[in-house]
């Protein structure tokens, strides 16, 4: 570090084999030495005799650790780093840019425009908002937050556009800052101590009423979700604020004078919105004959306006012979459904020959002669652009064909011709000169939002100086495979994928359940969490065995093994089985353990030979078991129009939390584990939490609610009335 210099309290020191002596460095740092930085290097100690100097390293920081951001900036800034911070519905929808299905419909057929990487760009904080009327559309709001730095703690709360708290959803402990794995980033709920409840940080819309001790859905209006960190280490920012606002709108849209002219192929109407409003993207929906097309209202943000939208051909013919109606989202999910009017008079509408059963699918065209010919790799002397042709299936409404170079990841949309099915792609070579193209095609579904993808093909190109142009190649058009193998082949898409990190396969070693066999109250291949109430018809308190029931699906041809001992060949583990191949087998356990229970499937089949084959499945049950409900003491004391509610809280298990109506005060921290492995030692080695909390009371009745939950869902609850003055 240029500006720092270190010194010694001796010039010398000698040590003897064995010896130990204490030196003591002092540091000196220059004010001109920029703060917040990484500071590393060697401390040298030159020995008088050859070959034993030593040379220590060292790391350490300068400055205040508190002062980066820790949580990063929201993807529609400039310094985003990781292109998160933003809200989310329960599907995973980034809100704020329009409503789930018009969004799908927008990212999802324009691979060559954006992705749900890129779109995040375009959230509008003004208009982010959700619907928490119960519809299972846009209901709940979840934060999609990277943090730079691991957290001693971080709680999420709700605040009102008073600036008042009106909810505590949850604190979390110990979280991990946001590193990348093999596929990308991981975003905080991630975080290991968060595994057991990734959604913890979802806010339903609710809160609870203090008179009635009832959740309920907060008025319409704006609303901030906030969450406040707190770092590991001192400093002037050790506690940081990230706030994102939201609109909290349960408001149905209106739309009015809906009709169909069959002279002018329009359908015009009015829309309206007393909420959130509609955007550029948002789409109507028109839904005839089992389909439905989408139909643009507005070119910019808008809550209220006049659409008329040109229809297709194919959606004026079934207009023709069918009913429709039209459906209305804004952008915080509220929809309303009216019926279209058809005017049918004027010209008769020209027939469209089209399937809409074809499958999408997509060959690349074969390049070269003989031997030497192929649709999967080809050298070629063209400088920069090149254009690649492609077959797809022909007379497919809507079908669109896409080419990504997976170097650049540049996405290019195919010209097609749907009377031949051939389509081109316009490519450019990049500095290396080799590309690696990806084909698909892909065609919109009944449903409005959704497609149907092909499985994606490759090709590679190579720029060879000597090699001929790609004009002068003979192209041949490959068969393509029948409509039913291509049905098998295709992959449904809808909304916004799964984020990185948040599938199951992804946050645990949970793999798919056992093919065969059934387990009635625990999850196979997973974890299962059981309490003193759902485990009350499996486990003797007494004799202290659980009990695993389930069924197999053919018990003529299976055996099954449980691993109440380690020993897979003792006859104590071998499960009877029933005729309708359900069993029920008894292992011991614990009142409080976490232990996975190993079982194999032994199946026998038939092959083509005749001779017999025994196949067999390994699995395991990952149990988590505390059948003791959380101390919780509590009392109150009523003065001055406040209540003030005093005691302790705890649990056997580390990880216990405190509720008041609806609000987490206190998060345990639980990384003890459920099995005891010194018997001196207590299972949880936290003491009490000192519950010290006042409220003012309102006018009339008024209710606090007490819950101590801990890992496994034990609850113990003490509620208080106090009847307020005023």
């Amino acid at each position: 570090m240029t500006g720092a210099s270190l010194t010694s309290d001796q010039s010398n020191i000698v040590i003897d084999p064995g010896q130990r002596k204490t030196l003591t460095l002092s540091l000196s740092i220059s004010p001109t030495v920029k703060p917040n930085q990484v500071v590393e290097g060697y401390l040298h100690f030159k020995a008088d005799h050859p070959g034993q100097s030593l040379s220590m390293p060292y790391l350490a920081y300068y400055g205040d650790t508190t002062k980066e951001q820790v949580i990063d900036s929201p993807a529609f800034m400039p310094n985003s780093a990781f292109h998160g911070g933003y809200l989310m519905d329960e599907n995973n929808t980034p809100l704020g840019i329009s409503d789930r299905v018009s969004l799908s419909a927008y990212v999802n057929n324009h691979d060559n425009k954006t992705n749900w990487r890129k779109v995040v760009s375009c959230i509008h904080p003004a208009r982010v908002a959700f619907s928490p009327n119960g519809d299972h559309h846009q209901d709940s709001i979840t934060p999609f937050v990277f943090a730079k730095q691991s957290l001693a703690n971080v709680k999420a709360q709700i605040v009102n556009d008073q600036g008042n708290v009106i909810r505590v959803i949850d604190q979390e402990t110990d979280t991990d800052k946001s590193i990348a794995n093999d596929s990308g980033n991981l975003d905080l709920s991630t975080s290991f101590s968060m595994r057991q409840n990734p959604k913890a940080l979802q806010w339903d819309g609710r809160y609870i009423d203090q008179s009635t001790g009832k959740s309920i859905v907060v008025p319409n209006g704006r609303y901030h979700y906030q969450l406040v960190t707190t770092n590991y280490n001192d400093g002037a920012d050790q506690q940081q604020l990230a706030s994102y606002p939201v609109e909290v709108d349960t408001r149905a849209p209106q739309a009015t004078a809906v009709t169909y002219n069959r002279k002018t192929g329009r359908l015009t109407g009015q829309f309206n919105d007393h909420g959130a409003g509609f955007t550029g993207i948002s789409r109507g929906i028109l839904s005839t004959n089992g389909h439905q097309f989408g139909i643009k209202l507005t070119k910019k943000a808008a809550l209220a306006g006049q659409f008329s939208d040109r229809l297709t051909s194919i959606v004026k013919q079934m207009l023709m012979k069918h009913q429709a109606n039209l459906t209305l989202t804004d952008i915080a999910g509220n929809s309303t459904k009216v019926a279209v009017h058809r005017k049918l008079s004027g010209l008769a509408t020209k027939k469209a020959n089209v399937s809409f059963d074809r499958a999408p699918q997509l060959k690349w065209f074969k390049y070269g002669i003989g031997k030497n010919a192929s649709s999967s790799y080809l050298e070629i002397s063209n400088k920069k652009v090149f254009t690649l042709y492609a077959r797809v299936p022909k007379g497919v409404p809507a079908l669109n064909a896409y080419a990504k170079d997976t170097g650049t990841n540049k996405v290019v949309k195919g010209r097609l011709n749907p009377k031949t099915g051939v389509v081109a792609f316009t490519c450019h070579f990049s500095q290396t000169g080799y590309e690696t193209i990806q084909g698909w095609s892909q065609v919109p579904q009944k449903k409005f939002g959704a497609y149907l993808k092909s499985p994606s093909t490759l090709i590679v190109v190579s720029q060879l100086p000597k090699a001929p142009l790609i004009a002068k190649l003979k192209k041949t058009t490959l068969r393509l495979i029948s409509n039913a193998q291509a049905q098998k082949k295709t992959k449904s898409i809808f909304g916004s994928p799964i984020p990185n990190g948040h599938k199951t396969s992804q946050l645990t070693y949970r793999r798919a359940p056992s093919k065969g066999i059934k387990f009635f109250q625990l999850h196979d291949n997973a974890s299962t969490f059981l309490n003193a109430a759902n485990s009350a018809t499996i486990y003797d308190l007494q004799t202290h065995q659980l009990t695993i029931n389930g069924q197999i699906s053919s018990p003529n041809k299976q055996r099954l093994v449980i691993l109440a001992t380690p020993d897979k060949t003792d006859p104590a583990n071998r499960v009877r089985i029933s005729k309708n191949g359900t069993f029920k087998f008894k292992v011991p356990f614990n009142p409080t353990e976490q232990r996975g229970v190993g079982y194999n499937l032994y199946t026998k089949t038939i092959l083509r030979n005749g001779q017999s084959k025994v196949q067999k499945q390994r699995g395991i049950l990952e149990i988590y078991l505390d059948v003791v409900k959380p101390s919780l003491a509590v009392s109150e004391n009523v003065e001055n129009n406040r209540i003030r509610l005093t005691g302790t809280v705890n649990d056997n298990v580390s990880g216990v939390k405190l509720d008041v109506n609806g609000n987490n005060l206190f998060s345990q921290q639980k990384d003890a584990g459920f099995n005891s492995h010194d018997q001196n030692q207590p299972l949880n080695p936290y003491p009490d939490y000192q519950i010290n909390q006042s409220y003012d009371l309102t006018p009339g009745r008024n209710t606090f609610t007490v819950k101590a939950i801990d890992q496994v869902g034990n609850v113990t609850i003490k509620r208080f009335v106090a009847n307020g003055q005023g």
